[in-house]
């Protein structure tokens, strides 16, 4: 019994390789290059020391989750002050309840959500997978070139959000564990997870 022939157009194939050549899939923070976003995002990743504005002698620290994204002018009180005697911190309350720890510096450590992503096996092997699997496709003429393309720009994006979701460490400090929701480390209110997104170029 004669065997099925399938004929594929060579010269769609070829226009649809040559699409790939150059092209970069580019995942991560889709946010304004000096946007809140963008800062807190490059802060987690490298870790960074963050200081005073200029003309502030100390950073103002939330202790109270109703007081979270403030600051002690917003709030209409008069505080009472208990400094360190090193004069490098200090405790403001209303009444006997802390209400913001003032600080010449804070640490935020190093998390670093791309790098470990991309340096996990796991991604290598994913995304290895899926450009075999596309091309595949592509030479017969199941797929296209934007096919391939944006499946591992997908997979580039669910491989970074596992990472965040991972709770990396160093764990969060009791300070930081009191003013969000949940304990794992770079989710609070989900914005830099939503984040996440690829383009290609």
């Amino acid at each position: 019994m004669p065997g099925k022939v399938t004929y594929i157009e060579i010269g769609n194939i070829e226009n649809e390789l040559q699409k790939l050549i150059g092209k970069h899939i580019i995942a991560g923070v889709a946010a304004e290059e000096k946007s809140v976003l963008a800062q807190y995002a490059g802060a987690n990743e490298f870790g960074a020391i963050i200081r005073p504005k200029a003309g502030k002698k100390y950073i103002a620290i939330p202790l109270q989750p109703e007081f979270k994204g403030k600051s002690p002018k917003d709030i209409p009180v008069k505080f009472i002050i208990k400094q360190s005697k090193d004069h490098t911190k200090a405790v403001l309350f209303i009444g006997d309840i802390p209400a913001f720890l003032l600080v010449k510096s804070s640490k935020i450590p190093e998390r670093a959500f791309l790098r470990t992503t991309l340096d996990n096996k796991a991604t290598i092997d994913a995304i290895i997978a899926k450009a075999k699997y596309g091309l595949r496709a592509v030479l017969t003429g199941k797929a296209s070139a934007e096919t391939i393309l944006n499946a591992i720009g997908a997979t580039l994006v669910s491989r970074i959000k596992i990472t965040i979701s991972s709770n990396l460490p160093p764990a969060n400090s009791g300070i930081t564990l009191r003013m969000k929701n949940g304990d794992v480390t770079l989710i609070d209110e989900g914005i830099l997870l939503k984040s996440i997104s690829y383009m290609v170029e």
